[in-house]
C-alpha cells in the first residue's frame, strides 16, 4: 500500500479516498525498519499494511537498544513485513492504547489485528518463527 517515497523520509499511504502523510525516520539505508514520530503513525501503518512488527521501547532500556540491530537485520529477511520502532517515552498514549507494561515489547499485527506479543524475556528466534509463519501464510 505504500505509494510514494520522498527522500526516504516521507511515506504516502493510501487509505480509501484520501492520502495520509506519515513522516518517519529510516535508520540505515534500505532497511525496512522505521522509527515512528507520532502515535497515529502506528495506527495508520497497522491498517494499511498486512504485517507490521512493532518494537515498543524506552530510551532507558538497554535490552531494547541491544535487540534493535537484530530486528533491523531481520527486516532484510522479510521484505513484505514492515518493521517499526516506537519510543514510548515521547508517546505516552501508546502505553495505554496497546497495554505495554514492560520493555521490550514486540507486537506483531496481521491484517490490522494484534496476533502475537513478546514481552520482557523472549527469544528472537521465536519472534522470527512467528513472523515467518504469518509471512508464508499471507504472501505465498
Amino acid at each position: 500500500m505504500i505509494c510514494h517515497i520522498y527522500c526516504r523520509t516521507i511515506f504516502c499511504i493510501r487509505f480509501l479516498n484520501y492520502y495520509d502523510i506519515i513522516k518517519v525516520n529510516i535508520k540505515g539505508g534500505d532497511m525496512n525498519m522505521l522509527a515512528l514520530d507520532k502515535p497515529n503513525d502506528l495506527e495508520h501503518l497497522i491498517k494499511g499494511i498486512d504485517i507490521v512488527v512493532a518494537l515498543m521501547s524506552d530510551m532507558s532500556c538497554n535490552v531494547c537498544l541491544a535487540i534493535y540491530p537484530d530486528l533491523e537485520s531481520m527486516s532484510q529477511q522479510f521484505p513484505n513485513v514492515m518493521f517499526v520502532s516506537a519510543d514510548v517515552t515521547s508517546m505516552k498514549n501508546l502505553v495505554g492504547q496497546y497495554m505495554i507494561f514492560t520493555f521490550p515489547t514486540i507486537i506483531i499485527f496481521v491484517n490490522g489485528k494484534e496476533t502475537v506479543r513478546f514481552e520482557r524475556v523472549f527469544s528472537l528466534m521465536d519472534v522470527e518463527i512467528s513472523i515467518s509463519r504469518y509471512d508464508q501464510l499471507l504472501h505465498q
